[in-house]
């Protein structure tokens, strides 16, 4: 990936005068998405299982920046003054994950959420440029949510989306809600992984969202709503052979599904 500038926290690099450089150290791209796996022997170890597996570690990568020589007036006005080592600092160095994205083509919806750690790059006993060890809370980034609209205008009919995700598997969506078209019990089948979502004394044009462990209804008179549900929350999946995703209504309603999608990407 090429990129000379980066958004963090809602704040651009460039914003600050700075911009990504190299200092001229050679790196192997960073991937993340590193799995271990254990086995469990067979057949007097003719065979192993796999019992269980586990990705080691977050998606860590090393970053440089420097004045943008372009912004500046003279050669001295490249070195990084303590107080603006500080200003860095606060707003790179935080206890906690935020969102991070680089200004490149075709990563403009791709996020990671990170911290970093800071070291400077000295020369002749002055600073010139920054050390970012950026460190993330995943193996892996995800996309910008993206919404899955689908509209039920009849019972029993069935609508399909595709999950856009680079993890086999199944995502709980940030949010999944669902304007009932009639009063009774909506249910929604999910053909990928054969599960249904059931909830009773539903009324017309109530809206149940289903925010994975909670759920809610903007009808305040649906105070049964927890009792009324079966607790199979939705979720997008996919296999290795079909993104493909089926959903059957029992009723007329419309679905909005907002999620993430999971990206693997090279830094």
């Amino acid at each position: 990936m090429y990129a000379k500038d980066f958004t963090y926290d809602g704040t651009t690099l460039s914003s600050l005068g700075y911009t990504l450089c190299s200092f001229g150290d050679e790196r192997d791209a960073a991937m993340g998405s590193k799995i271990s796996f254990s086995t469990v022997a067979v057949n007097k170890g003719e065979r192993y299982l796999l019992a269980d597996y586990k990705y080691d570690e977050c998606l860590t990568t090393t970053l440089q920046i420097c004045k943008n020589p372009c912004n500046i007036g003279s050669q001295n006005n490249l070195k990084i003054s303590p107080s603006e080592i500080s200003t860095l600092s606060r707003w790179l160095n935080k206890k906690s994950f935020r969102q991070m994205k680089f200004d490149a083509t075709g990563w403009t919806d791709v996020i990671f959420e990170a911290s970093f750690n800071i070291s400077a790059i000295e020369v002749g006993g002055d600073i010139y440029g920054l050390e970012l060890e950026m460190v993330t809370n995943r193996p892996f980034a995800v996309k910008s949510p993206v919404a899955k609209v689908m509209v039920f205008t009849e019972a029993n009919q069935t609508q399909s989306f595709t999950d856009d995700s680079d993890e086999i598997g199944y995502i709980y969506p940030a949010s999944v809600s669902v304007t009932c078209g009639l009063s009774g019990t909506l249910t929604l089948v999910w053909n990928m992984e054969n599960r249904t979502t059931a909830v009773g004394n539903c009324t017309t044009n109530e809206v149940i969202t289903f925010t994975y462990p909670t759920l809610a209804s903007s009808n305040s008179s649906h105070t049964t709503l927890v009792d009324d549900f079966n607790f199979v929350f939705p979720r997008v999946a996919n296999t290795a052979a079909s993104r493909t995703n089926y959903v059957t209504a029992s009723m007329p309603c419309t679905v909005v599904i907002t999620y993430s999608p999971i990206v693997k990407v090279a830094l």
